[in-house]
């Protein structure tokens, strides 16, 4: 294998395999020890994903690849925070359309860091927010494929990456994998029925004693309620106003003339 496919598959390794990965991967930052041996210097940038946002990645790298629009939108709001503006079925839409462009073109031609760009210029349009780590993660893959390309031009980053993300996509998907987690699910769950009896008994017997208080606050509503001040103030100075109208041209219509600058003096009381 070449130095780039050593580099990368290094890489790959760090990644789907370690959750543990050096985030600076330029020139400088390599030694070429032999023909199969390459030193990694320099780790005062490094990145650490979680198990469960190794498998989102390996999922959301496996969709790309299959360009599976449906089940690329899934894993992209498992990976990232979908805000109160993020729309599925418009973000589902504009994916369906980027995809459109790459249809005709096989994995081999796909550059990482043109299909990134597109992909997340559509998430970031939809509000979608991607986390901090995941953000180190893909700028590190650009950078990688970047230097890759520069020892060898027609490398290609997907091809050297889909098999370590469909190992681990297997891997997640086997059954006896699942034991540890539903263990412990379980466990949770003996805990929880063994608490709760006594937690609705206490729930009731403060019902009973009318002792049981909840809260409830309005949030977002302060500017709501400043406004509706205002209206009102507004309103009661209104009301005011047209009284004193009304009442002076009761006087008027009588023959009831006012004395001079009472009517100017009054205004000016009203309406500072």
């Amino acid at each position: 294998p070449t130095i780039a496919r050593i580099g990368a598959e290094m890489y790959f390794k760090m990644i789907f395999e370690d959750g543990f990965f050096h985030a600076d991967p330029h020139p400088g930052n390599f030694l070429v020890v032999s023909e199969d041996v390459i030193g990694v210097m320099d780790f005062g940038t490094v990145g650490r994903i979680t198990d469960e946002t190794r498998a989102q990645v390996s999922q959301l790298f496996v969709a790309l690849i299959n360009k599976d629009v449906s089940e690329l939108v899934d894993r992209l709001i498992d990976v990232g925070i979908v805000t109160e503006e993020t729309d599925k079925r418009l973000l589902t839409y504009d994916i369906d359309m980027l995809m459109m462009r790459y249809h005709d073109i096989s994995v081999r031609q796909v550059r990482v860091a043109e299909a990134l760009n597109d992909l997340f210029g559509v998430v970031y349009k939809h509000r979608v927010i991607i986390p901090t780590e995941l953000g180190l993660l893909l700028k590190t893959l650009v950078t990688l494929e970047g230097v890759c390309t520069m020892l060898d031009p027609g490398f290609n980053l997907i091809e050297v990456g889909r098999p370590f993300a469909s190992q681990l996509v297997s891997e997640k998907a086997n059954p006896l994998r699942w034991a540890p987690e539903l263990l412990e699910d379980l466990r949770q769950l003996n805990k929880l029925l063994r608490t709760l009896p006594q937690q609705i008994s206490d729930t009731l017997k403060q019902v009973g004693e009318g002792k049981l208080k909840v809260s409830l606050d309005h949030l977002g509503m302060g500017g709501f309620m400043n406004t509706l001040r205002r209206v009102i103030d507004q309103l009661s100075l209104s009301i005011l106003i047209a009284s004193f109208v009304l009442g002076s041209s009761l006087i008027i219509a009588q023959g009831r003339l006012l004395p001079p600058g009472v009517m100017p003096l009054t205004f000016l009381i009203l309406v500072p």
